[in-house]
């Protein structure tokens, strides 16, 4: 689709369900079936379609804040029965109209709603550590952007949180306040803030302090009044020597416990020497590189050993998570985008981010098992395999168990599969040979792997996936 000027849009599709009858039995139609919607790869929502067999029915979503150009929308169907069709009728984009009472070119109703949708989370006026991590909300977070700081060009990674949330590490300047500004939706409202990092005097009691691996801190020792004089800031083996006005950076990529000194000697003897002492902890967090795939409505466990016990673990309202280095995952929705963040303590800064690749499998989704050929000693069986959103590192075996039956293209009864082998649309399709002997049917289980890790069982002919 093709906008002509930047606005928020209604997506309007008009569509309708075929229902193949079938002279063999009474079915009763489907009248509802969900279609997912996306934008520019992002995903918009799902939407209920509601259609007797053939009376075309009427959805729409509201889009983000597109720029003008040219766009790309993808739907998916969510269907896994093969006697239902889809028929889509027209695809409209419409640009609605509204007042602009302050007539900065955005209607009054358009701003209202960016306003309540996106946000910037409150951020300090000062920090002790740079960079400072900021939060904030959109539905869209990859249409998210935090400005470069003044005189540079490269601008802060946007990460993606929890639950329509985002985070950033932006880094701060050496003397005076950092601006910040952070723009949603390609550019349609942009929040702004300030933050002044500030020095940690060594001179000052304060007990232990922990920051994040990468951070960098801006140490001083001056004692209150003193307006000359050396200061010697030691962090370990190393020292630095500088003056009461030039507080020494120190970035600290290692993880582990260091004891922070510094020391004031007076530039005459109306002082008196002074000198103190700071534990610090700098602690590392990382998640498996692997995104952990998760089978909707069943239990995983998921093996984190870079996970500290100064970290707390988040993640949204679908996922049930327990544990920190040892975590056991079970997904409710596997639609929209999940992540599970570490945070340095309940409130503190995020450290590390990581994705939750969550998937199902559906099998026998008609009900039955097909016969497509029948000879005299045997018969040709098939079955079609539906996934949705299944990951690259998961696995799929599928094993026959009743005797005698096997594959029927290489007379084997067991079967591995991977993502490479599904369709444009994620099914794949097999067949089974069935000896006229055999009394019992083609009962064989479809199960997923993940690097070995059992995931779940697919699921069967009218045992259907948790509702999203």
């Amino acid at each position: 689709m093709t906008c002509a000027t930047g606005d928020i849009h209604f997506l309007e599709i008009r569509a309708a369900h075929l229902w193949a009858h079938s002279t063999c039995s009474p079915l009763t139609p489907v009248d509802t079936s969900d279609l997912l919607i996306t934008i520019d790869g992002d995903y918009i929502g799902k939407r209920e379609l509601v259609s007797l067999d053939g009376i075309p029915a009427r959805i729409g979503v509201f889009t983000p804040w597109l720029a003008p150009g040219t766009h790309t929308v993808r739907l998916c169907w969510e269907n896994t029965n093969r006697q239902l069709q889809l028929r889509i009728d027209q695809l409209a984009i419409l640009q609605l109209g509204g007042f602009d009472a302050d007539g900065n070119g955005i209607r009054d109703w358009v701003e209202t709603y960016l306003a309540s949708t996106t946000s910037l989370a409150p951020v300090p006026a000062t920090s002790l550590v740079s960079p400072v991590c900021i939060e904030g909300t959109d539905r869209f977070v990859p249409l998210v952007s935090v400005a470069p700081a003044p005189g540079t060009t490269n601008a802060p990674a946007v990460y993606p949180s929890i639950a329509g949330r985002w985070y950033s590490n932006v880094a701060l300047a050496p003397t005076g306040a950092t601006p910040i500004a952070v723009s949603f939706q390609n550019g349609a409202i942009t929040r702004h803030a300030q933050v002044t990092w500030t020095p940690r005097n060594l001179l000052e009691f304060g007990g232990e302090l922990m920051i994040r691996q990468g951070d960098s801190l801006k140490l001083t020792a001056v004692p209150a009044g003193a307006t000359n004089g050396t200061v010697t800031i030691g962090v370990g083996a190393a020292s630095y020597t500088t003056d009461v006005n030039t507080p020494v950076i120190i970035e600290f990529p290692e993880a582990g416990n260091y004891t922070l000194t510094g020391a004031f000697t007076p530039a005459d003897s109306s002082r008196s020497p002074a000198r103190g002492t700071l534990p610090l902890r700098v602690i590392a967090a990382t998640f498996p590189s692997n995104a952990p795939a998760c089978m909707i409505g069943t239990t995983r466990n998921w093996s984190c050993p870079g996970i500290p016990p100064q970290a707390v673990l988040q993640t949204d309202s679908t996922v049930v998570m327990s544990g920190t280095t040892n975590l056991s995952i079970r997904m409710t929705k596997v639609n929209r985008d999940h992540y599970v963040i570490a945070r340095l303590g309940p409130n503190g800064p995020i450290m590390a981010h990581q994705k939750l690749d969550g998937f199902w499998i559906q099998a026998a989704v008609d009900g039955y098992v097909r016969v497509v050929e029948r000879q005299d000693t045997y018969q040709i069986w098939e079955q079609n395999m539906v996934t949705k959103l299944l990951p690259d590192t998961v696995d799929i075996e599928i094993s026959i168990f009743i005797g005698g039956v096997t594959f029927a293209d290489d007379m084997t009864t067991t079967r591995w599969i991977s993502a490479a082998d599904l369709d444009a649309i994620g099914e794949y399709t097999f067949q089974l040979l069935h000896p006229n002997s055999v009394s019992a049917s083609v009962c064989h289980r479809i199960k997923a792997y993940q690097n070995g890790l059992y995931l779940g069982e697919a699921y069967y002919s009218q045992i259907l996936m948790p509702d999203e």
